[in-house]
């Protein structure tokens, strides 16, 4: 089968994981399969950009020639690294600046419109990641629908919305936003056209013709509710690597890391972990605090996604790494831990903590979005009440005091991560491709 993806990036979180993986395990099955990313960051061969500067007058050419030369600048310097890239696709393309301004979200990408002629050969299947974050032009999907079956994996609810990645607790995005309580809500507007953004989305969906797959039964919850319209819609869950992620050498782990052998340490992986709105990084650091107060028990906090060093560095008994581009220098970080926690405001379903589970850690985690889904609360960790900081220092305690309890759960957790497996993931979206391309195929001989 040939097989095209698209994303964002082919490298940063875990929806940039998920495609990526999907990609290799294609291929590793003997599909011809590609990936077409706004920015690229790996040397896969079978990854490529969005080629926007093909077509058009001298000026789009400069600059869409000069955003592809900077990407490896976008993740490498966090925040800053993306506003550069969102100015860089205005100064491309002019009338974005001017819909910017008005509070339209932009959304003019020309090679949308020329992505099946880049691989080399036409794709039986499209497969859809992350349309946010300017690289696709969602006025394309109609036109590319119609080209080829097409399947949209939702990985946050910024489709379902006039502007916001996740609502939180608004629910305006049912009946059409308009009066958006938040504007700064990434990705942040600068006047509320909420209400004409999600018209917009709505006339697109319903135009074109797609098939939905989502990454938790949360969010397909709020699929259901939203305004999108599609054939089917399915819940596929992300895969982990679990030849890769697996139980491991702590002592080996941590001498490796430069990580002192005798503490009890506590990981956190998030992108851009301090900056990130969507994790409650306040909360852990309230967390630590507990435990500077108790120095006789020596915790310690390892976050990993910090964009603002290239090695390890502390702040008090909080110590932080920088983001880690590959899953195989990740897995050591696992190793060395004793418990994954994760504070958070939204998750639709949350890769770290299956990869921390893979690895044989407990995990505490808030009990929000599909975190109930992937954990197990009392069996392979616990989940705590939204924004109690009290709650998590508590469940991480207990923990601490009963390591029998905490060994249980460590294998509970490793047992609990096999729901999960990549090879899974790779089989359902495998079969959900061929079921619809026959369905179109059939559609086709009628016609």
């Amino acid at each position: 089968m040939k097989i095209l993806l698209t994303n964002t990036l082919d490298r940063e979180g875990g929806a940039e994981q998920v495609a990526l993986s999907l990609l290799e395990g294609y291929r590793k099955r003997g599909h011809s399969a590609w990936l077409a990313v706004g920015a690229k960051r790996t040397h896969d061969p079978h990854v490529m950009m969005i080629r926007h500067g093909q077509q058009g007058n001298l000026w789009r050419r400069f600059w869409w020639k000069t955003y592809a030369a900077c990407a490896g600048l976008y993740t490498r310097f966090g925040p800053a690294g993306e506003k550069l890239r969102r100015i860089l696709t205005l100064i491309a393309e002019p009338t974005g600046i001017l819909e910017t301004l008005q509070g339209y979200e932009h959304s003019h990408f020309p090679g949308t419109y020329q992505l099946l002629s880049q691989v080399p050969e036409r794709p039986d299947i499209l497969h859809l990641h992350s349309l946010q974050r300017g690289y696709f032009e969602l006025e394309a999907l109609p036109w590319l629908t119609a080209q080829v079956p097409t399947v949209l994996t939702l990985h946050d609810a910024w489709l379902l919305s006039g502007h916001c990645t996740h609502p939180f607790g608004c629910d305006r995005w049912k009946t059409g936003c308009g009066a958006c309580p938040d504007l700064t809500i990434p990705p942040a507007v600068l006047r509320d056209e909420t209400a004409r953004n999600w018209r917009r989305k709505r006339h697109i969906f319903a135009s074109s013709r797609l098939w939905l797959a989502v990454d938790s039964h949360w969010l397909l919850e709020k699929a259901k509710a939203s305004m999108l319209t599609y054939e089917d819609t399915r819940v596929i869950y992300p895969g982990v690597d679990l030849d890769l992620f697996r139980p491991g050498d702590q002592a080996a782990a941590r001498k490796r890391l430069g990580l002192p052998a005798d503490a009890r340490i506590l990981l956190f992986v998030a992108t851009q972990a301090r900056a990130n709105r969507w994790k409650d990084f306040a909360l852990l650091q309230a967390m630590m605090q507990q435990f500077a107060d108790r120095p006789e028990e020596k915790v310690i906090l390892l976050v990993v996604g910090d964009p603002q060093g290239n090695s390890l560095f502390r702040e008090g008994n909080i110590w932080f790494a920088p983001l880690v581009p590959d899953s195989h220098q990740l897995v050591p970080y696992y190793h060395a831990a004793d418990l994954y926690v994760h504070a958070t405001h939204v998750e639709t379903f949350g890769l770290s903590i299956v990869e921390a589970m893979a690895c044989g850690l407990p995990v505490v985690a808030s009990r929000v979005g599909a975190i109930p889904e992937t954990v197990v609360d009392g069996q392979c960790g616990y989940l705590t009440r939204h924004g109690d900081m009290q709650d998590m220092f508590d469940k991480v305690g207990l923990l601490f005091q009963d390591e029998q309890k905490r060994r249980a759960m460590a294998n509970a957790a490793t047992v609990n991560a096999q729901r999960f497996d990549l090879n899974m993931t790779i089989d359902a979206y495998l079969a959900w491709y061929s079921e619809i391309t026959q369905l179109c195929a059939a559609e086709t001989d009628i016609t």
